[in-house]
């Protein structure tokens, strides 16, 4: 993992915290061919060093250890000894890359772990909402999330290689061309998104669920992805909020299926007679690897195996999205469907017969995403051509339902071609915000 994303950070931990034993496998699996060089290089010496014969002579051990403790911790050392640094355990801060694994995974786990204890009190804690709902002429609202999905791979949003978005490129809507997500991994990038932040720390009983609670509307989550890993997964509790709520697989142990398989619960969902809806349906679609999800496979080459599946992955979101609203055009409701995806991918091995995609948060394609919206009165394709930030998506959101709510409000029409403020920074790895025009591009570069 260190020598891909570097040192463990927030991100790393809480991804093995949240993760299941599947996704861990498709991580291996995606990981570039020089990491299996590095690791086979690794064992090479590992095996050099076993054959060694140790050393005999005390004298011999003591001075290769001295050697080895001066090395590790002589700046952090000096220091101390010279006041610089707080206190006598900053000498193990030391930047040894042995301590510093062991320091910055226990760092993060601590802070994992203590955010977790506090999610698990947001089912029980109430929410600050104060909200007034306004007509919009819609009563059903459908919020699709998609997975992993980089835009400069849809045909709706400029990919030129093949037509993978028949449905969404000939519909009428909102096509929001410069959306960036939250975050460049699921749990940061939909927290943020769907919950309100403030100062860097997530308040999760405040979000998206529990304001159309409060709002009066009857609330659906749909996942096809899991509930918890080791700990309960933020995205999950949010979930849990909802009135009816549904994961193909919710334990670690569990496995899910492809995404067509929530289309039944969506459609319960939509024949209910009741009043105001929101229906969310969370995809596991394009997650690395995606060949292992496709139930046929992909209709043409294109640069890999890995990236035709990819790709394939794609036009089957596109269908599914399809579909969807057909099932809410036959019951002849009011209906308005949003998508986006949480967050996009890097290339690893690029330009070669090997060239895959994975997480990441140091390119521009890690957090350029869709954003699509429709309803079933949708007249013109208009395209937004102005920034809007993942970080913004709760107010957006909010106004896409008619909700008016003080914690919320701004000065922006965020579903207008207009100038937003604060609409470039994204959250790294290390749940710091960035500069978004301060990232590498991470063009397409296919063999």
């Amino acid at each position: 993992m260190g020598i891909n994303y570097g040192y463990p950070d927030v991100n790393a931990v809480g991804s093995l915290m949240y993760t299941d034993n599947g996704e861990s496998l498709e991580y291996i699996a995606g990981l570039p061919f020089k990491t299996y060089l590095y690791l086979a290089g690794l064992l090479v010496f590992a095996g050099c060093a076993l054959l060694m014969k140790p050393l005999k002579k005390r004298h011999q051990r003591i001075a290769l250890f001295t050697v080895f403790f001066i090395t590790a911790f002589w700046s952090s050392s000096k220091d101390y000894i010279q006041g610089k640094s707080e206190g006598f355990v900053s000498v193990f801060r030391s930047g040894l890359p042995e301590i510093r694994f062991f320091r910055d995974s226990y760092e993060s786990y601590e802070e994992i772990r203590k955010d977790n204890l506090r999610y698990a009190k947001v089912i029980e804690t109430s929410d600050h909402w104060n909200p007034q709902v306004t007509e919009t002429g819609y009563d059903t609202y459908i919020l699709v999330i998609g997975e992993s999905v980089r835009k400069d791979f849809m045909h709706a949003f400029g990919f030129e290689l093949h037509p993978n978005t028949p449905w969404m490129s000939s519909r009428n809507g909102l096509f929001f061309d410069n959306y960036i997500s939250a975050s460049g991994s699921t749990t940061l990038s939909l927290t943020n998104a769907l919950a309100v932040r403030e100062k860097n720390v997530t308040n999760l009983s405040d979000n998206l669920v529990s304001l159309a609670n409060k709002a009066g509307f009857h609330t659906y989550w749909i996942s096809n992805q899991h509930m918890k890993g080791i700990y309960d997964s933020p995205v999950g509790i949010m979930g849990k909020k909802a009135g009816f709520y549904h994961f193909l697989a919710p334990n670690r142990s569990d496995k899910g299926g492809p995404d067509e398989m929530l289309l039944p619960f969506v459609r319960d969902a939509l024949a209910e007679k009741k009043g105001k809806k929101l229906i969310v349906v969370h995809l596991i679609g394009s997650h690395p690897q995606p060949c292992g999800r496709l139930t046929e496979n992909f209709d043409k080459f294109i640069g890999s195996r890995n990236i035709s599946c990819y790709i394939k992955s794609i036009e089957n979101t596109d269908k599914l999205l399809s579909d969807i609203a057909e099932m809410a055009g036959q019951d002849k409701q009011r209906w308005t469907m949003a998508y986006f995806s949480d967050h996009g991918l890097l290339f690893v091995d690029k330009g070669t017969e090997n060239t895959n995609l994975t997480h990441g948060d140091s390119m521009k394609q890690n957090f350029q995403v869709p954003f699509f919206i429709t309803a079933f009165d949708a007249q013109s394709q208009t395209r937004i051509t102005h920034f809007r930030s993942g970080l913004s998506m709760l107010p957006l959101l909010s106004q896409w339902m008619g909700i008016k709510e003080p914690k919320l409000e701004s000065d922006c029409d965020w579903l207008r071609d207009t100038d937003c403020a604060g609409q470039k920074s994204v959250v790294n790895f290390k749940n710091e915000l960035k500069s978004f025009d301060s990232l590498a591009e991470d063009n397409p570069v296919l063999p």
